[in-house]
């Protein structure tokens, strides 16, 4: 089990891309974002294994963090 911590306050710009995120990953760190502190600007999400469930969780974080101007979730496949 991959356990992680990420301090997001000094953050301006996060690449995961292709970093094996699904629904759950996505759900948390959207969470851990949206917990305020960060000055995120770009949050990349491109190739990774994001469905439904994820993609609400992006939703629901650009509803409370407006400052998040870009956001990257190109993929090959929808996971549905």
């Amino acid at each position: 089990m991959l356990i992680c911590c990420i301090c997001v306050d000094f953050f301006q710009r996060l690449c995961l891309s292709s970093a094996a995120l699904g629904d759950l990953g996505c759900a948390r760190l959207c969470g851990a974002l949206s917990r305020g502190g960060a000055q995120l600007s770009a949050l990349d999400l491109s190739h990774n294994q994001i469905g439904p469930r994820g993609a609400e969780s992006v939703a629901k974080l650009l509803e409370w963090d407006v400052q998040v101007a870009e956001i990257y979730v190109l993929c090959k496949h929808i996971y549905v």
